[in-house]
């Protein structure tokens, strides 16, 4: 089944479809296939077919570019809906582990199927039937082809995210480093029936609190500082990376308050 040569990316995928029958319909209703997004706090309809975007400006009129980051085939009209074709649903980008599989730019989700001559550089198409044969669960790399270079450049539309996270040191980042935690952004952003967790509009990333960071400081277990998992993300971006820095303006007040306490002791003595 994975032997034959794919002229295309629903050609690959129809194979996939042989064995994993259900495969497409769990696609086809996540964020990341329809683009749309309901705030279960502002009934708000968000996600990126509908909004204005700083970076991006707005995907309709641009389609074609756009969804070079459409986890499918072929949507070139925001007007409308994705297509319908269960083999539109593109399952290797997520499932790639050769590193060769990548959307071409302006081509509506497809990679290149022929090679390509661009500022003298030629740009081979991947080896359909090598990616096939070639699949796993999604890594850094395969996340990081669309959230690492939003925007059109690495680092451009999400300030936090860039290809330096394919390989940190713990200095760039303690929970992806090697020689830190060594996580998988599906670490957190973990999938079920390919619902994947995670939104930039309202924070819902998988972390049962004590599993992956400890227990907390009992001053940040409150309902003003809730984190994250059983105890909330924060609501305003404020996360478990601030425990130092929580820690560090506690110390700061303490020392702010004695040293305001002797400053007005000394006034008053002076005054005296």
């Amino acid at each position: 089944m994975l032997k034959q040569a794919f002229k295309s990316g629903p050609e690959l995928t129809t194979a996939c479809l042989t064995c994993h029958t259900k495969a497409a319909h769990q696609v086809k209703q996540s964020l990341h296939w329809k683009w749309e997004y309901k705030h279960p706090e502002t009934g708000q309809v968000l996600g990126k077919k509908n909004v204005i975007n700083s970076f991006c400006g707005n995907v309709v009129s641009n389609e074609p570019r756009c969804t070079s980051c459409h986890v499918g085939y072929d949507w070139k009209d925001m007007n409308k809906p994705p297509p319908k074709a269960d083999n539109k649903v593109d399952c290797v980008v997520c499932h790639d582990t050769t590193g060769t599989y990548s959307k071409w730019p302006i081509g509506a989700g497809h990679p290149l199927y022929e090679p390509v001559v661009k500022k003298g550089k030629t740009i081979m198409p991947p080896d359909l039937r090598k990616v096939a044969q070639s699949v796993g669960l999604p890594e850094r790399e395969n996340c990081g082809s669309c959230h690492f270079y939003g925007g059109g450049g690495d680092n451009v539309k999400h300030g936090d995210l860039s290809s330096a996270l394919i390989a940190p040191d713990k200095h760039v980042d303690v929970h992806m480093a090697a020689d830190g935690l060594n996580f998988a952004c599906t670490t957190c952003h973990i999938s079920t029936e390919h619902q994947i967790e995670g939104s930039r509009y309202s924070v819902n990333t998988h972390d049962d609190g004590k599993k992956l960071h400890g227990e907390l400081p009992a001053d940040l277990r409150t309902d003003k500082l809730p984190v994250h998992g059983k105890y909330q993300i924060l609501e305003k971006n404020f996360s478990i990376h601030m425990w130092g820095e929580a820690a560090k303006f506690t110390q700061l007040k303490k020392f702010k308050g004695k040293k305001g306490r002797a400053k007005k002791a000394k006034k008053a003595k002076k005054n005296k």
